[in-house]
């Protein structure tokens, strides 16, 4: 497509009719649980995959861009996100009409389903952690003015198997029989699988936790109590668990069902754009999409970017309305070229800091998801190119490749292993603005345009 036809189509689409300009937004309310069914199933796309099971947000950062969005968004507007319990800080601090939670992964949906259930049947924070982890002292555990107080007492409360069995009935007594939510059997069993993860591995849980790793919370990702306990940049804890306001903000959307996941690739054909169409039919307004870094990927996949913007596009939203990005600050991922002995140079880091030695072309590209690591070594020596890759979410140090033909152990830093993703803000007009111009062409271009730093 030409750029002023492109600029046109997205003109079109971002600036609101004069009809829809003088509609006010009417207030939502409470949505029914028909009508939330219909919504999840009827905007949902088929479901795909992706590297890591994402029990847990892995972003230290995210709450540093809310006092903004805070002063700046528009009252009363629409929450969009992505991923897991990160989203709920974000609507405790903003308090949208509407939540949609996309995600490519159908386990993510039904995530959230089991969440949406733990925060009915929990009147308090105490509760909520108890019933999540299945750790029922917590329960009585007296008032916490703080989440550090609260998860230290989960922390030091034993898991209990009785609990456990009996919150796993109530929470598809929540869906299927309250409810009536009529949960495919794949369904079903995709919320026992996570129940059982945060059972197993308790408050420890991190972004590191695979379903076959239970066992093991990799060290280099922040806990699921210390994420609840972080804080935005002027120390004000604002996650979803730091006040029992905060708690009770999100578990009143869930009683409206006023947070509904929706299974969908940011690129994909109908997720975005028929929840925009429900948006905008009812005058409703788009204030904050968290995207986290979903975009370093859809630059990967030919068309997968644009194809978002347009998504984008179609959305009702003024010029209050902001992306919420998660971006590595070290810029993109690391890719090294090596010829015969020499030495590589990640992400900034000084030239000598690591040896390589031996003879051939290398290629070490380091494909990152905030620490899921995908390493590609590409050896290339007397015309014969051999490729191996290694998937990896734990650990740091010397990669396991070994010798590579006569080329020595290629020896990984953490900066150059994973992604130590920082929170920013861009407005969702100057992100089409600059797609619409051919401003916005590359991941890159995209972190260079999102503010990260200065926050109060």
């Amino acid at each position: 497509m030409r750029y002023g036809a492109l600029v046109a189509f997205t003109t079109a689409l971002v600036l609101p009719t004069a009809a829809s300009a003088q509609r006010p937004a009417s207030a939502l309310g409470s949505i029914s649980d028909a009508e939330f069914w219909d919504f999840f199933t009827s905007k949902s796309e088929p479901g795909g995959g992706f590297l890591s099971d994402n029990f847990v947000s892995n972003e230290i950062t995210y709450q540093h861009v809310i006092p903004s969005l805070q002063r700046g968004l528009k009252p009363q507007s629409v929450y969009l996100g992505v991923g897991p319990e990160q989203n709920f800080t974000y609507i405790a601090a903003l308090k949208p009409q509407l939540a949609v939670i996309f995600d490519i992964r159908r386990q993510n949906a039904m995530q959230h389903l089991m969440f949406k259930a733990l925060f009915e049947l929990a009147p308090s924070r105490a509760e909520f952690v108890a019933r999540l982890f299945s750790r029922p002292a917590v329960a009585s555990t007296r008032i916490v003015s703080n989440a550090s107080a609260l998860f230290a007492a989960a922390s030091a409360s034993p898991a209990n198997d009785s609990a456990y069995a009996a919150n796993r009935v109530a929470i598809f007594s929540e869906l299927k029989g309250r409810h009536g939510f009529r949960l495919a059997g794949e369904d079903s069993a995709s919320i026992e699988r996570v129940y059982a993860v945060f059972y197993r591995a308790g408050p420890s849980i991190n972004y590191g936790v695979r379903a076959g790793q239970i066992g093991y919370a990799s060290p280099m990702y922040p806990s699921f109590g210390a994420l609840q306990t972080a804080t935005a940049a002027d120390s004000v804890p604002m996650a979803f668990l730091a006040t029992e306001e905060n708690y009770r903000t999100v578990r009143e959307m869930h009683l409206r069902n006023q947070i509904i996941p929706v299974v969908g690739d940011f690129g994909g054909p109908t997720a975005i754009r028929s929840v925009g169409e429900f948006l905008r039919a009812r005058g409703l307004t788009v204030g904050a999409f968290y995207v986290s870094n979903v975009e370093q990927y859809l630059f990967r996949e030919a068309g997968a970017a644009e194809r978002f913007y347009r998504n984008i596009a179609a959305l009702p939203i003024d010029g209050t309305s902001q992306l919420i990005r998660s971006v590595p600050p070290g810029g993109l991922d690391g890719i090294f070229t090596f010829q015969g002995p020499g030495r590589m140079t990640p992400l900034g880091v000084p030239r000598n800091a690591f040896p390589l030695s031996g003879s051939g072309s290398i290629r070490i590209s380091i494909s990152d998801s905030g620490g899921m690591r995908i390493t590609q070594i590409t050896q290339d020596s007397a015309g014969v190119s051999v490729t191996r890759v290694l998937r990896d979410s734990v650990g740091l140090g010397t990669s396991p490749f070994g010798s590579l033909g006569g080329v020595g152990p290629v020896v990984l830093s953490p900066m150059a292993t994973r992604t130590l993703l920082r929170s920013g803000l861009v407005s969702i007009r100057e992100t089409l603005d600059a797609f619409a111009s051919g401003r916005l062409t590359s991941y890159s271009s995209a972190i260079a345009m999102t503010k990260t730093e200065g926050w109060p």
